[in-house]
């Protein structure tokens, strides 16, 4: 009678109780995949895969007897894994070789991969010390984004531009070079001067700091020496390229330049040609000579000569000075 009673129940559990419940390891012939294969980007973990034990004919059969230990391998020597849940990582990611363990009563297991190096790699997935067949399948890691060159820096080094100098220019005069095209740069270039000002496009000129781009028209201007073949230099510089624009002044013949250098020149000619300072000082006066006699003199003429004779002693220490100078010229 309780033999009886033991069978019947045992029948009744058959009957109620889901097969998979008395399902054994030793009807688990693979391990296979049952999530698509993925693409995933450089070093960025995959959606959960997972992997499931199964029998010959297919159907899932859970772990029976103990846990079950996973091994996980990729053919990338830079991949990784991690534990997942049915819906994320859950662990820290490691390389190969990486296992996880498939407790009783399970025939899935999720994990996750990430991959620092682009192509297709194959993932192999065996069950330590058994005999099942592994699972194997593909996953293309994409390379990583190359980020735009930076755009390239303006280069705002002008082409080497050139002014012509001027000769002969008059004394003390305000003296304008030619205009010269800034071109070269895609960016405004800086623009400074020494000895005078530069105007741009026909502004008003200046020496102050500014900037100068492309198609600009830039002259520079400077004021004259105040002597024969004086010198005057004026250096332009656009982004770090300079010239030099010089001017060099001329006493023009026959009484060109200020009225003291004309004046200079002339006592200059008279004191090298004439033995005589009398001479060189009644020159000077226009002509009057200072040897006329008193008696013939008008009173009028005796005060202009003593006029002339108190300008005949300055111009005595004049033509003095002028000697000592010329003798130190040599």
């Amino acid at each position: 009678m309780q033999s009886a009673l033991l069978a019947f129940l045992f029948l009744l559990l058959v009957l109620v109780l889901p097969q998979s419940a008395f399902a054994d390891s030793t009807l688990i012939t693979r391990i296979v995949f049952t999530t698509l294969p993925q693409t995933i980007d450089a070093s960025t973990a995959s959606a959960v895969m997972t992997v499931q034990t199964q029998n010959a004919g297919g159907t899932s059969e859970q772990i029976s007897g103990g846990p079950q230990s996973i091994a996980f391998t990729s053919s990338s020597g830079t991949g990784e894994f991690s534990n997942a849940n049915s819906s994320a990582c859950t662990g820290s990611f490691s390389t190969a070789p990486f296992t996880l363990t498939m407790s009783t009563g399970t025939a899935n297991k999720n994990f996750c991969y990430r991959d620092a190096t682009a192509g297709t790699h194959t993932l192999t997935v065996n069950a330590q010390g058994q005999s099942w067949t592994g699972a194997t399948q593909s996953v293309v890691v994409n390379a990583p984004p190359v980020p735009p060159a930076p755009p390239p820096a303006p280069d705002t080094t002008p082409v080497q531009f050139t002014f012509s100098d001027r000769a002969g220019v008059s004394v003390d005069s305000e003296i304008v070079s030619d205009s010269i095209t800034v071109s070269g740069v895609d960016a405004a270039a800086a623009i400074s001067i020494t000895g005078g000002e530069y105007s741009i496009n026909g502004s008003a000129y200046t020496a102050a700091l500014g900037a100068a781009v492309s198609g600009d028209a830039v002259a520079v201007r400077n004021v004259s020496g105040t002597s024969n073949g004086a010198a005057v230099h004026t250096t332009l510089t656009i982004g770090g390229v300079s010239d030099t624009f010089t001017s060099t002044a001329a006493v023009a013949a026959g009484g060109g330049g200020t009225r003291r250098e004309r004046e200079r020149s002339k006592l200059e000619a008279a004191v090298e040609t004439s033995p005589s300072k009398e001479a060189v000082v009644s020159a000077a006066l226009g002509g009057t000579s200072p040897d006329v006699p008193a008696r013939e003199m008008t009173e009028m003429e005796r005060q202009v000569r003593g006029l002339q004779m108190q300008v005949l002693d300055l111009a005595r220490e004049w033509v003095l000075e002028m000697e000592a100078e010329l003798a130190a010229r040599g």
